[in-house]
Parts: C-alpha cells; sequence; structure tokens
C-alpha cells in the first residue's frame, strides 16, 4: 500500500529474490499473532507466514527498525527506522506517534492485520545481518 509523498522510501540492504533469472522479490502473506511495546517504545511483533519452510514453523518476529506501524489517514506502512530518522524527537508512547508522511496518528499492527514480508541482507563484504520486514496488505 503506497501513498504519494516527496521523497522515495528505501529499506537497507538487497532484498530476498526468487531467483536470478527471475528479480521478484520473495514475499511472504501473513498475519500479526502478536505485538508488544514497552514504554519507552516498540519491543516485537510476532508474525505468522503462510509457508512454513521459512522462520520457526513460519512465525518471523520484527524488531528495532524493523517494527511496523500503520497510518490510516495516508494508508501507508511506516517502519521504526522511518520514525527514527525523520522524526527523533518524538513521543516516548508507541500509542501516540506521528505519521513522518502526513502527521496524522499511528498505531502498531494489530494482531488479526494482513501482511506481506520479505526478507533483507546486506550485500556489503564484511558485513553480516539480515531481517524480516513486513508491511500492512490486504491479500
Amino acid at each position: 500500500m503506497t501513498a504519494t509523498h516527496p521523497f522515495t522510501r528505501k529499506l537497507p540492504g538487497v532484498a530476498w529474490r526468487w531467483s536470478q533469472e527471475n528479480k521478484g522479490i520473495m514475499f511472504f502473506r501473513g498475519v500479526v499473532k502478536h505485538t508488544s511495546w514497552g514504554q519507552t517504545g516498540s519491543l516485537s511483533q510476532i508474525l505468522l507466514l503462510d509457508s512454513k519452510l521459512v522462520g520457526t514453523g513460519g512465525y518471523i518476529k520484527l524488531i528495532a527498525d524493523t517494527y511496523v506501524y500503520w497510518c490510516p489517514a495516508c494508508q501507508l506502512t511506516v517502519w521504526e527506522q522511518e520514525l527514527n530518522a525523520f522524526m527523533p524527537m518524538r513521543s516516548g508512547s508507541v500509542e501516540r506517534q506521528h505519521c513522518p508522511f502526513c502527521t496524522g496518528r499511528i498505531s502498531p499492527l494489530q494482531p488479526g492485520d494482513k501482511i506481506r514480508a520479505h526478507f533483507r541482507f546486506s550485500a556489503k563484504d564484511g558485513d553480516f545481518w539480515g531481517s524480516w520486514w513486513a508491511e500492512k496488505w490486504d491479500w
């Protein structure tokens, strides 16, 4: 789900793809099973994907920069990484966050919300990391 905004959004690293010939990103459908947060911000979101071949029996966890919010005003997924980059002096409460694109209220994805997820990893030599990223998606 996208919205019009004045800049290009860029996630870190490169996305896991089906093959080198087929350049499509390997997306998995799923649902949010659990969302938790503390007084100072996000903690984790647990997602259940439609494939048992990834994660732990299909379960993956989003933490830190990959934590997902939803803005009903501009219909846009917002990641914790974007909040940290664009709104460093933000509210300490997860429930009082504002969208960096339209300043509307955002909230963490909730259990039962449909998502699509993909895995990203570093393409730099000597830089070893990987993480799941998800977005609200009405499949």
